[in-house]
């Protein structure tokens, strides 16, 4: 029997990877199938347990220094065999580079020329050497909290303070043009000749899949013929420690989802990346397909309690959206987003349970977290892979970790604890794959084997574009925020309001502006069919904010030889800070400020921030566009911020926010909107 696939259908052809003890694909395999957990103490240089351990979870400090990580030891030996500078690059860079390498050299060549490439990769968080640049910014205040509050020598103090800042200058000596995360695809393609656009897409910890959706359109579309995408992240910095440890969801060791021992998630960092073409072309320049991307179902939580716990419902539209273009809902192995915390593992089973409600047979589930812990923004691209793996080795996984189950209520999933064969069979292999993300963004990938028995055909019901148009607009300027929180709250309460960070108020407040100014009401419209998309650069004047909080444990530290009184008056410095609260988490990222519009307003469908640089609003324009055509969304709220980089102080500036509600000209006229110009993107 042959398997029937459309021209446009999008597989994966190549796949590389550096994840914790795992230098390539071959290697991540052996860990998986041996269930090998790479979860261990951070070296010291990397978080002092002098410093920023503290069980009782004091101020600013975190229960735990446990996290899986990709050793000095590898990062040495990629840059020795790819000949590359370490002081050139940062950590992000390199990873990126040795996983893309990987994938590329897979690929036939001829597939990048004359064609239409991009780069779109999933990442949530800077690298983690651009708070240590921003951190330079604080030594004059120092030097002035220092001379007022230290009376007896403070030029001793002022000496200490010199000689610090001057030693950890010398330390940073990566070109202001790498400093910045979007700066890695630049970098992909310099160093491997590639000719393509490029973005970075922020979901926060479902990043990765939210790329690799991103991606399927663009090759749907044919925007692009092919792509390289997947996630990265290695921000293991002890802010993010703090954050978590602050939230109640870290664990003090290791973690194990799905099991009643587990006591919350850990930490881990790599890049995985993939390079996808449509099934057509992939034939055509005879590349290797490893799996055919069958659907991906994207939701938002909308208007749910916390941006910071997981939903049921949202879970559920996501895997509707997922499965709904398939016959029907069989599915060999899901894997989990499963971050070993009980809301997050309890509320996944639950909408799981009540989704394969009528399934003949449980399904068996895993979490790749178990053994590399919670990679954030490469997390989707890491069970993407481990899927990958499987299928191509027909064999579902084990969770050897695992005993018994943490929610028990007639579960239609099971964890199994040793490897499941699967036989040669007619139909494909699917596996599903979960991935969620602060801010309320769920996303679910479906995974098909692919058949050497195949026929591929013409898709005959290919429309051409319909014309897209602005109904409103509006821009709100940095000033504005304090005071229009004031006046509206959205869900937000005052003793939040210091944890989170500008742009997601003026967020609220532009599409708010727009919608009233202009008279828009989406009553009559489908909430999971309205999307937002914001653009901007990553790291937030918040997580810049809460870094200097919490790195000034090191600063004080530096002044031991003065004795412990002038360590608490250089410590004092940190309180010009906010407090590092519950609502730190959502507050500092970039792509709530999109998910905090779809709080505010109940919208349901998608939501991410694109990072293009200082393009990323035209990326962000070009995106909605693609959103729009494929009729996944009826209306797209696109959200630009005005930036500029201080390079001196490697530090953004930034200003207002753009607000523009897009739709397609036949909807606008259908829901009586104004229509003020229509858009058009070479």
């Amino acid at each position: 029997m042959k398997t029937n696939y459309s021209d446009d259908d999008v597989c994966v052809i190549a796949a590389g990877c550096v994840l914790p003890d795992a230098e390539n694909p071959s290697k991540y395999w052996d860990n998986i199938i041996s269930g090998k957990c790479s979860v261990r103490e951070l070296p010291e240089h990397k978080l002092s347990k002098k410093l920023y351990l503290s069980k009782e979870n004091k101020e600013d400090k975190t229960i735990s220094n446990y996290a899986a990580f990709v050793s000095d030891e590898t990062l040495k030996k990629i840059c020795e065999k790819n000949k590359i500078n370490y002081s050139e690059y940062n950590k992000l860079h390199i990873l990126a580079l040795e996983a893309a390498k990987q994938a590329i050299r897979e690929v036939n060549k001829n597939s990048f020329l004359a064609k239409k490439a991009s780069i779109i990769l999933g990442c949530g968080w800077p690298d983690e050497r651009l708070p240590d640049y921003q951190m330079t910014e604080e030594e004059n205040s120092l030097k002035k909290h220092i001379k007022k509050h230290v009376n007896k020598n403070p030029d001793a103090a002022i000496h200490l303070l010199n000689d610090y800042f001057k030693r950890f200058k010398k330390k940073l000596k990566l070109p202001v043009q790498h400093t910045l995360t979007n700066s890695v695809c630049e970098n992909i393609k310099e160093k491997y000749g590639i000719e393509a656009d490029g973005c970075l897409i922020d979901a926060a910890c479902a990043s990765s899949l939210a790329a690799i959706e991103v991606s399927m359109k663009k090759l749907k579309s044919y925007e692009s013929d092919i792509v390289i995408t997947g996630g990265i992240d290695n921000f293991l910095e002890p802010e993010n420690f703090v954050i978590f440890s602050k939230s109640g969801t870290l664990s003090p060791d290791r973690c194990y989802p799905f099991d009643k021992k587990t006591k919350g998630l850990v930490q881990g960092e790599g890049a995985v990346i993939f390079v996808l073409q449509r099934v057509e072309d992939a034939i055509k320049y005879k590349n290797k397909i490893l799996g055919i991307l069958r659907s991906c179902g994207c939701s938002s939580d909308g208007k749910y309690s916390s941006l910071f716990s997981p939903s049921k419902p949202g879970q559920i539209r996501a895997l509707k959206k997922a499965y709904g273009s398939l016959e029907d809902k069989k599915v060999d192995f899901i894997e989990c987003h499963g971050t070993g915390t009980e809301i997050g593992d309890v509320t996944e089973l639950e909408a799981l349970n009540e989704f394969f409600l009528n399934s003949k047979k449980k399904i068996p589930i895993g979490s790749v977290k178990s053994i590399i812990g919670h990679t954030k923004g490469t997390a989707g691209a890491a069970g993407l892979l481990k899927s990958i793996l499987a299928v191509n080795n027909r064999i579902i996984p084990p969770s050897p970790y695992f005993n018994s189950m943490i929610y028990n209520n007639k579960n239609k999933v099971f964890v199994n604890k040793k490897p499941i064969k699967l036989n040669p069979r007619k139909d494909p292999i699917k596996f599903g794959i979960s991935s969620f993300g602060f801010g309320g963004i769920n996303y679910h990938l479906i995974l098909e084997e692919f058949k050497g028995n195949f026929d591929v055909a013409k898709k005959n019901d290919k429309k051409a574009d319909e014309k897209i148009v602005v109904v409103a607009q509006s821009y709100v300027s940095a000033k504005k925020s304090e005071k229009y929180i004031k006046k509206h709250s959205f869900n937000i309460t005052p003793k939040s309001l210091p944890s989170i960070d500008k742009l997601q108020i003026l967020a609220i407040a532009a599409v708010h502006e727009a919608i009233n100014k202009h008279h828009i009401r989406f009553d009559s419209m489908e909430k999971d069919r309205i999307s937002v998309i914001s653009s901007t650069c990553l790291c937030s004047e918040q997580m810049s904010v809460l870094s200097k909080r919490v790195k000034h444990f090191e600063i004080a530290d530096n002044f031991s030889p003065l004795g412990n009184k002038i360590k608490k008056i250089v410590l004092k410095h940190k309180e010009k800070f906010p407090k590092i609260t519950e609502d730190a988490g959502p507050g500092t990222l970039n792509n709530v400020i999109a998910g905090r519009v779809c709080n505010a307003f109940n919208f349901l469908g998608k939501s991410f921030n694109v990072d293009a640089d200082f393009n990323s609003f035209v990326i962000a324009l070009q995106s909605g566009i693609t959103e729009l055509q494929s009729g996944d969304s009826e209306v797209v709220i696109l959200l630009g911020t005005e930036e500029e980089l201080n390079k001196s102080k490697t530090h953004l500036k930034r200003g207002g926010l753009r607000c523009l509600v897009l739709t397609k000209l036949r909807i606008a006229i259908k829901q009586n909107f104004e229509i003020i110009s229509e858009v058009k993107v070479s």
